[in-house]
């Protein structure tokens, strides 16, 4: 009878990569997260002071084109007169004409929405998870470049030899009898 070959040195050389892919990410995580969470609250302001900007910009237009208009027309400059001064011709109807908000006085501009990356978040907030991820890999750094070597199958082999033995004898024990 001919044994087949021994694949746990290739499945161990195999599993190399994605361990260490793993390990890298979860490090990765553990390290970025609170410049990452930083970055993005940046990113929220920086969007607040842009819409504040863009309001202020076009309060200045409109008031360049109010004294613009003061400069070169004089019927609207007469007009804003009179109504400074309360002043109404003769036979002219008066309307209620709720009185204008100062011009320093301007509407905040609607807040950008927040952008939402709740692993980020939960990471940056919790200094014990990104301590404990950093911890976890470099449990699997030193399992990928321990046990998941091609030498280091007798190693795997008796670390599973016990469990294996376990659940033969308790398979052999309830397998049905032929």
């Amino acid at each position: 009878m001919e044994r087949s070959p021994d694949r746990l040195p290739t499945v161990l050389d195999a599993a190399f990569w994605p361990t260490l892919v793993v390990a890298g990410a979860l490090f990765a995580l553990a390290a970025l997260a609170p410049g990452a969470a930083e970055w993005k609250a940046v990113r929220q302001r920086l969007a607040v002071a842009d819409a504040d900007a863009a309001a202020l910009r076009a309060e200045i237009e409109g008031l360049n084109r109010v004294a613009t208009a003061l400069r070169t027309d004089p019927a609207f400059a007469a007009e804003v007169a009179r109504l400074d001064l309360g002043l109404v011709r003769e036979g002219a109807d008066r309307l209620a004409v709720p009185a204008a908000p100062p011009p320093f006085a301007l509407d905040p501009p609607p807040t950008p929405p927040a952008e939402r990356w709740p692993l980020i978040d939960a990471v940056a907030a919790n200094r014990r998870l990104r301590v404990t991820l950093a911890g976890v890999s470099a449990v699997l750094a030193a399992i990928a470049f321990t046990l998941c070597q091609p030498a280091a199958a007798g190693v795997v082999r008796r670390a599973f030899w016990l469990p294996g033995l376990l659940w033969r004898t308790v398979a052999a024990r309830y397998r049905a009898a032929p």
